[in-house]
């Protein structure tokens, strides 16, 4: 992205890795994350939504546990 002129930061460069994860199969669906990491994907998503409004925006959700 560099090569292309394109800088992202670090919220916007975890939000394209994982948008664009893999998902895997297995019996927990929280126990994965957002999955396996596709480069290829995860680049051609940070190009598409780059300059986007609030890419750059990070924000935390916190459920309590029952």
């Amino acid at each position: 992205m560099r090569k292309a002129g394109v800088e992202v930061g670090p919220t916007e460069l975890r939000r394209a890795l994982e948008n664009s994860a893999t998902p895997v199969e297995q019996l927990d669906p929280h126990g994965q994350g957002a999955g396996l990491i596709n480069a290829p994907g995860a680049l051609a998503y940070a190009m598409a939504h780059h300059g986007k409004p609030a890419q750059h925006l990070a924000f935390e959700v916190i459920v309590p546990a029952p």
